[in-house]
């Protein structure tokens, strides 16, 4: 009997260790698992892997006998949603969308958990911060102030109060020291007008002191109520109106002198003649409302062909024979206006 007892306590003692054994190789299966599901997960939060790959790794898993738990996979899949909710508002954000961009904000906001998430949300708007204020200044920029207002306007439920005060003030100082440079301006106009008197008066609508070529021609006389100086440095023709040591810059014309061993000569020259066209066989060259200030050297338009096709239009470039080139607008301008014994000043 007693070697029965041994039989069975032996037999007793093979089946618990075998059944320890297969559930210890059971667990440290299960604790693999559950290592690289959370592997896959990390992986997925630090975006070194996709959402697909994800969703591979963990079937491949759940093949093998691991079953992920349900609010887990939830979890990943709200960051996934949320995730490409942040990709669409990027797009929205190029747009330059920014009511819809921040109110899509708010929204991701509120039920963002994923510190990546948050993290970027954090990003965006201080870039949407940064673009709003590149607009605000470019509509300064442009003196389109309400422009600027209307941004702020439209997005003051979402923006910062500071931000929104501080750029209301931007915007407000730049419209009161425009407004203040318009006043000054027109001061300065009427001015002028009662000092010339009515004969030149209407040339001076819009006129803006300019203190640098005023004082540079001031010195000079003229036999009529205007003067000009060509700029040989930056290719400018430009017009003033009055007398002598009282000088307004009234135009300020681009043009084009002579080229390189054709120069236009330096010098104080009288207007003295004017004509609607002409052409130079021997150039093959002509052009329309010249005006002569020195022998054969004249203000004239673009050239042009025989049949007075524009054959250059280039200005701002010494190119020319030596007559001052300008556009046709302006040198049917000086035409119309500049009377022979004005002054012609080249330097």
């Amino acid at each position: 009997m007693l070697w029965k007892k041994v039989i069975i306590m032996g037999t007793l003692a093979a089946c618990i260790i075998t059944g320890s054994l297969f559930y210890y190789g059971k667990s440290v299966q299960a604790k693999k698992n559950k290592d690289e599901f959370n592997t896959l997960k990390e992986k997925y939060i630090s975006e070194q892997i996709d959402y697909k790959t994800l969703n591979s790794g963990i079937s491949a898993l759940e093949k093998s006998g691991y079953k992920a738990d349900d609010s887990e996979k939830k979890s990943l899949e709200a960051i996934e949603e949320q995730r490409n909710e942040l990709k669409k508002i990027d797009e929205k954000f190029a747009g330059k969308n920014y009511n819809g961009v921040l109110s899509s904000i708010t929204n991701l906001e509120d039920k963002a958990a994923d510190n990546s998430i948050k993290s970027k949300i954090k990003e965006l708007k201080v870039a949407i911060n940064d673009a709003i204020s590149d607009d605000i200044n470019q509509d300064i920029s442009d003196q389109k102030f309400q422009d600027g207002l209307n941004i702020l306007e439209q997005n003051k439920q979402y923006l910062d109060k500071n931000f929104l005060d501080s750029n209301q003030k931007l915007i407000e100082d730049a419209k009161n020291k425009k407004q203040q440079e318009e006043d000054k301006r027109k001061k300065a106009e009427e001015d002028v007008k009662k000092q010339l008197g009515p004969a030149v008066a209407a040339y001076l609508d819009g006129y803006t002191p300019n203190p640098a070529k005023e004082s540079a021609v001031s010195g000079y006389s003229s036999r009529s109520s205007f003067l000009v100086w060509v700029d040989l440095s930056n290719q400018k023709t430009n017009v003033f109106v009055g007398s002598k040591g009282n000088w307004k810059l009234i135009r300020e014309l681009d043009c084009s002198t002579g080229a390189p061993g054709s120069d236009t000569p330096k010098g104080i020259y009288k207007v003295s003649g004017r004509g609607d066209w002409f052409y130079n066989a021997s150039i093959k060259e002509g052009a329309k409302n010249w005006v002569q200030f020195f022998g054969n050297y004249l203000f004239h338009s673009f050239p042009m062909d025989k049949n007075k096709n524009i054959t250059d239009h280039t200005l701002g470039k010494p190119v020319s024979h030596g007559c001052v080139r300008l556009s046709l607008e302006n040198s049917k301008w000086i035409f119309n206006n500049i009377p022979n014994g004005t002054t012609v000043y080249i330097n």
